[in-house]
């Protein structure tokens, strides 16, 4: 989202606030999911990226503890970050992460509504975003 893959691949290491800069962890995070390089994420990156957590069985759908445990076992120091960012990308708050889900938090960051996120919209909502979670994160090792 993060994303994912969207968060929890660009960092390594516990210090000071692991995320920050925010702008420049969510410009990383859009090129990193930009998986066909055309300066577009689009709804079908999206979905690839949420790919990686669907772990038992491989149905499109993803649990809270499919997700956590992903993120738990690649950057331990956003476990408490991935419970929030489930809660954000879980839009109808049936603890199951599927395509409606997908397509409403897709359209959360496609702020003009063309159909595909800019790499401006991408990094202004992700910035918005990790300045007001960056309270979450982990930076003792301890949960």
């Amino acid at each position: 989202m993060l994303l994912l893959v969207i968060v929890a691949a660009l960092f390594s290491g516990c210090c000071a606030n692991i995320l920050q800069p925010y702008n420049e962890t969510a410009l990383n995070m859009f090129h990193g999911n930009d998986f066909n390089g055309d300066g577009k994420f689009e709804r079908s990156e999206l979905d690839f990226t949420f790919y990686v957590y669907d772990t038992e069985p491989l149905d499109g759908i993803i649990s809270r503890l499919e997700y956590t445990s992903y993120i738990n076992k690649t950057t331990p120091e956003l476990y408490r970050l991935s419970h929030e960012l489930y809660d954000i990308y879980d839009i109808d708050n049936d603890n199951r992460l599927e395509k409606h889900d997908y397509d409403a938090f897709f359209q959360l960051m496609d702020s003009d509504d063309d159909g595909w996120v800019t790499e401006h919209e991408f990094v202004h909502y992700w910035t918005i975003l990790l300045e007001s979670l960056g309270h979450l994160i982990d930076v003792g090792g301890t949960r």
